[in-house]
């Protein structure tokens, strides 16, 4: 039985859909964590923008879209490299264009970098820092 089954049906009986109408943009969401809050925002009642970051991702994204459509909400695949802003500012359009507007984020796409800290290098820590900050910066420019 899928979360959706179950709580959606409790949460509607209750009146607990908090994020009814608000648009939600989930990056990471082929798998995983990132799935699994975009389920989760789906149950809330909150409309999904489902990231993935490559062409081999996009089965697995779809089963995230399919996810959130059985929670009753809508579900908007993207492909976005994190990485990059001219991917992030394309995705965003789709938002718009779709959606009209964007009110939460979800960043969980990341990557990393295994080594002590002082052995760090300046490249290893600034492709980390980019994952996350280019896909919060043009996100919020383009509100």
């Amino acid at each position: 039985m899928s979360v959706a089954d179950a709580s959606t049906v409790e949460a509607r009986r209750v009146g607990l859909l908090r994020l009814e109408g608000d648009v939600t943009f989930v990056t990471g969401a082929s798998g995983g964590l990132g799935s699994s809050i975009a389920e989760a925002f789906a149950l809330e009642g909150a409309d999904v923008v489902c990231a993935h970051a490559t062409a081999d991702e996009r089965e697995e994204a779809l089963k995230t879209v399919a996810a959130v459509e059985a929670a009753g909400r809508r579900a908007l695949l993207v492909e976005c490299d994190v990485s990059s802003e001219e991917s992030v500012v394309a995705a965003m359009a789709a938002v718009e264009v779709e959606f009209g507007n964007l009110d939460v984020l979800v960043a969980v796409a990341g990557i990393g970098r295994m080594a002590p800290f002082l052995e760090t290098k300046t490249a290893d820590f600034k492709a980390v820092h980019d994952v996350v900050s280019k896909v919060s910066c043009p996100a919020v420019d383009s509100s």
